[in-house]
């Protein structure tokens, strides 16, 4: 559960309670919320934070005895609450090493050019497969490709992927942040397309095989460019 978003790593201690697992209903009885936000949370919809910092001390004390795995829940809930400043956070520190680090990715190899583009946005990008689809060998495969030669004709620069049985991760450079959302859309609907026209021997009935949310981190992104125009100082301060 280390890299796992903090809607993941709820989910599994939540199913994982003994002797009884607990419902959203119920987890979300104990910080005084609605199962509705716990299944947002779940997801990763976009714009749901985790919960504020003494609801989530709550939330471990009845899900894990293990102070590592608390401790472990309690940074993935501060991690995604402060996302959206992450990267002031980093520029604020870069000269004392706190730079997160990148999880680990394969090497660029099915029809990907070299890296000839120089951008300076650049991102990691991550998203997760519904519960309880698993992708097969045949289906990582498939995704591989068509984000591979998707983006090798697009905008954008993919330096690293990584698709696991659950969860594709990759790292890109671009142009502008701005085009982030539309591409993971088109990624996810061509990946779902391709999986189903192409692997057999998986059975999906949802839409999609992707859960609705996903997550970016800004690895590099000049901070003159970070603040958009129309942002009021207000909202830059916050």
């Amino acid at each position: 559960m280390e890299n796992e978003t903090f809607g993941r790593f709820l989910y599994h201690l939540r199913t994982s309670v003994e002797p009884k697992k607990m419902s959203q209903e119920q987890v979300g009885k104990i910080i005084g919320t609605t199962r509705q936000y716990i299944d947002a949370i779940e997801k990763q919809k976009v714009n749901t934070s985790p919960p504020r910092f003494e609801q989530c001390v709550k939330l471990a004390k009845e899900l894990t005895n293990d102070e590592s795995i608390s401790a472990k829940f309690l940074w993935s809930a501060f991690k995604e609450r402060i996302r959206n400043n992450w990267d002031y956070y980093e520029y604020l520190h870069k000269e004392e090493g706190q730079r997160p680090t990148v999880g680990e990715y394969d090497t660029p190899e099915i029809n990907r050019r070299p890296n000839t583009k120089k951008f300076k946005c650049r991102f990691e990008l991550q998203w997760f497969t519904r519960t309880p689809i698993t992708l097969t060998e045949t289906a990582r495969i498939t995704v591989d490709q068509t984000i591979t030669e998707t983006l090798n004709n697009s905008k954008f620069n993919l330096e690293g992927l990584k698709v696991a049985e659950s969860q594709v991760s990759f790292i890109i450079t671009a142009p502008t942040p701005g085009l982030i959302e539309e591409l993971i859309t088109g990624l996810k609907d061509v990946t779902t397309r391709n999986i189903k026209n192409n692997c057999t021997d998986m059975v999906i009935q949802s839409p999609s095989v992707w859960e609705e949310g996903y997550l970016v981190r800004t690895l590099e992104y000049p901070l003159e460019s970070y603040i958009p125009t129309h942002t009021t100082s207000q909202s830059v301060n916050a």
